[in-house]
């Protein structure tokens, strides 16, 4: 009994801190962004390390006014309400992307982010 104990518990734990692999609505956003390293950019910023950090801020990477000037602080809420509706959230931003309504997908898209 105590080696099925040992074994679940081992199992529980490895898979605590695994990451989260790529979920499939986050394809959208990796056509522009890398999440490899700080300063991959592509079309878009990297967004390695994105929540917690502030908006317009990732080194090496010219933004627009609009997003190099925003106020923001991407934490998970936030993250959620750009996510969303960018143009509405940071107007002027140069993202070609419309947002995403599900909120359930938005949520796979921040948890999949917060473990980069």
């Amino acid at each position: 009994m105590r080696i099925i104990q040992y074994l679940l518990l081992a199992t529980l734990a490895a898979g605590a801190g695994a990451a989260r692999s790529q979920p499939p609505a986050f394809a959208v956003c990796a056509a522009c962004h890398a999440v490899s390293a700080p300063t991959a950019h592509g079309i878009g910023p990297s967004l390695t390390g994105i929540v917690g950090r502030s908006a317009g801020s990732a080194e090496g990477f010219m933004y627009s006014p609009a997003l190099g000037g925003a106020d923001i602080l991407w934490t998970t809420e936030n993250l959620d309400r750009f996510l969303e509706n960018p143009a509405e959230t940071v107007p002027g931003n140069y993202m070609a992307f419309q947002g995403v309504a599900d909120p359930a997908l938005r949520r796979a898209i921040i948890d999949y982010l917060a473990d980069r």
